[in-house]
């Protein structure tokens, strides 16, 4: 590996950790019921716990159209498979 990508891992992993951080301290001051998305409004704004759920509820719903596949890419394992479009094409 170059240094370009060192460095972008080592970014990537620092900005997860800060993401986490910040989770974890939400969690705490707004102890409670809900999701992600709830700390999106508080955080943000409506709309943006708003677009939070939505983009969330969308990617659901595409794994679920995946089928058996989704759990296999969600583990980490080959995609192969998982997405037939690109194996077969955009025919019909």
């Amino acid at each position: 590996m170059g240094l370009a990508a060192c460095l972008s891992y080592l970014l990537a992993g620092i900005v997860v950790l800060f993401v986490m951080r910040m989770l974890g301290a939400m969690a705490i001051a707004n102890p409670g019921i809900g999701s992600f998305t709830e700390y999106t409004r508080i955080g943000l704004a409506n709309w943006a716990g708003f677009i939070n759920g939505c983009l969330y509820s969308k990617q659901r719903e595409r794994a679920a159209e995946m089928g058996s596949h989704a759990p296999a890419v969600e583990a980490g394992a080959s995609p192969r498979g998982a997405f037939p479009v690109a194996a077969t094409g955009w025919r019909r």
